[in-house]
């Protein structure tokens, strides 16, 4: 899967390293993640950190918000198409943008946090969607269906 490049306001960026390096002070850590998030510098890119930050700590509802927001603000800002046919046809022709990218890779980071909390089904429909336009596998949709179908173990 090609990691997405993020682009963060430097002081943006030194509030989610001081949240990473607070890690263990959870109140801390928290502190400094809610002033990153709602810094007006911001953005979608913090929003990707938010994810991570909270996948990493098992915080699953929180990291899936913040998929979710990435998905909702990117389909706002560049009007992805709601009916499947046309969403499909226009991911096809502008996978290679970032927009897009950031998009399909904020639907796996939500397929991963369904298949880790349980919410296999979910995962599954996010994947084959994913699966359906990707034929290279760039987003890592038939590892997540491989896992789902038992093909491979999950090792926490």
């Amino acid at each position: 899967m090609k990691e997405v490049e993020i682009d963060l306001h430097p002081e943006v960026k030194r509030l989610l390293d001081l949240a990473g390096e607070t890690w263990e002070d959870r109140d801390a850590s928290d502190a400094y993640m809610k002033q990153a998030l709602s810094h007006p510098m911001g953005g979608i890119d913090v929003l990707i950190g938010a994810y991570r930050f909270y996948f990493y700590r098992h915080e699953y509802e929180k990291a899936l918000d913040m998929a979710a927001s990435v998905v909702e603000q990117i389909s706002k800002k560049i009007k992805i198409p709601d009916d499947p046919a046309l969403f499909t046809k226009f991911v096809v022709h502008n996978k290679e943008k970032k927009e897009i990218r950031l998009y399909i890779t904020a639907l796996m980071a939500a397929a991963f946090v369904n298949a880790r909390t349980g919410k296999k089904e979910e995962a599954r429909l996010i994947a084959l969607l994913i699966k359906s336009f990707d034929e290279k596998n760039e987003f890592g949709a038939d590892f997540l269906l491989g896992v789902l179908n038992g093909d491979y173990k999950d090792e926490d």
